[in-house]
């Protein structure tokens, strides 16, 4: 299919591209692949002298707050990393990987939000994250052990 693709937009047919909810994961290589230039969730182009919003109809179930939840959970730049860069055999569930991110973020906001145990930690709330998501990512195999 990519290689269709890349036919047609080698013949000159302009290829543009918006993520959905089940294909957020495509992106830099596929484009470059295929030819296709890759659109941000919401794109104004002019089609016809008339000026169009372009998105997916996902973006638009602001009524359903549990899928733009787990929307904005699957697209976060690190879950979406974790799943390009895990071996199948070792990647748990994507849901999984978000929710243990979701939760060790938002156990920090807590922590520094209450003020008074953050502000004795020696450590940046940016300091935790980063270190709480290095074990995780050594926890699945991910990065090597500290020497």
């Amino acid at each position: 299919m990519i290689a269709a693709l890349k036919k047609l937009s080698d013949s000159g047919v302009r290829l543009f591209f918006t993520h959905g909810n089940r294909d957020f994961l495509i992106g830099k290589q596929f484009a470059r692949e295929s030819g296709a230039t890759l659109l941000p969730d919401h794109h104004l182009a002019e089609l016809g002298g008339q000026r169009v919003l372009l998105l997916h109809g996902d973006t638009l179930c602001t009524g359903d707050a549990d899928y733009q939840k787990f929307r904005r959970r699957y697209r976060h730049p690190l879950v979406k990393f974790l799943l390009r860069h895990l071996p199948l055999k070792k990647r748990p569930p994507p849901m999984m990987i978000s929710q243990h991110i979701w939760a060790m973020s938002h156990g920090i906001v807590e922590l520094f939000a209450r003020g008074e145990p953050g502000a004795r930690s020696p450590f940046s709330p940016e300091e935790l994250l980063e270190t709480g998501t290095g074990i995780y990512l050594r926890g699945l195999g991910i990065l090597p052990e500290d020497q």
